[in-house]
């Protein structure tokens, strides 16, 4: 078979995983008290660094990230990912990652 994504599939995963992962960054920087004395722009960047690692591991891992251990009842569609997106998901997590942890590292003046 020829190594192709789904990218309709890859698109929604990973909005739905943007939106989930916003949302728990969120609750977890309020839930640790950090986010109340954060500047907006420092929030802005956590925010958007929080769904983007949201929506790589969604974009990634598709169905078997949402379903988890009821998989073994319910089987999910086996993610057809190529390459290409494989890159994606990981370039963007990774980007995630690093706006997340600037953002901290800004908030505790640990960094310009």
């Amino acid at each position: 078979m020829k190594d192709s994504a789904d990218w309709l599939a890859w698109t929604l995963q990973f909005i739905l995983g943007l939106v989930v992962g916003a949302v728990v960054g969120v609750a977890l920087i309020l839930r640790l008290g950090i986010g109340y004395s954060m500047q907006f722009g420092v929030f802005a960047t956590y925010l958007c660094g929080a769904g983007f690692v949201g929506g790589a591991l969604a974009s990634y891992h598709g169905d078997r990230l949402w379903l988890g251990h009821s998989s073994r009842i319910i089987a999910p569609n086996s993610v057809r990912n190529s390459s290409v997106s494989r890159a994606a998901s990981v370039a963007t997590g990774v980007t995630g990652v690093v706006l997340m942890a600037a953002a901290l590292l800004i908030h505790c003046r640990l960094w310009p």
